[in-house]
């Protein structure tokens, strides 16, 4: 994640490809039309879902509804099933599909 600093003195916030660097397009669309405080919460969000992604193989742009309810109940959320631990700790963490 990138803060930018404007003239103005607003920040907006950009969710940067962990591999080439470059702006995360998707992401940076869904930010745009939020101010500061909530483009800030989202962008830690979404770094944090394309990090959960790529540490199990996932692509974002076939990921199912079901791979995002098991995301959402490892982090936390109230969530039927066995996921109630952070996704990046234990063997939830690269549990299979299912």
């Amino acid at each position: 994640m990138q803060v930018v600093n404007h003239g103005d003195g607003w920040r907006s916030y950009l969710v940067l490809d962990g591999v080439t660097g470059s702006v995360h397009r998707r992401a940076d669309k869904f930010l745009a039309p939020y101010g500061e405080g909530t483009q800030r919460t989202y962008a830690y969000h979404l770094v944090d879902h394309l990090r959960w992604l790529a540490v199990n193989g996932y692509r974002e742009d076939v990921v199912g509804v079901d791979d995002l309810r098991r995301y959402m109940a490892l982090c936390g959320t109230e969530q039927a099933g066995p996921w109630g631990s952070p996704w990046g700790t234990g063997p939830s963490a690269t549990a299979p599909r299912g």
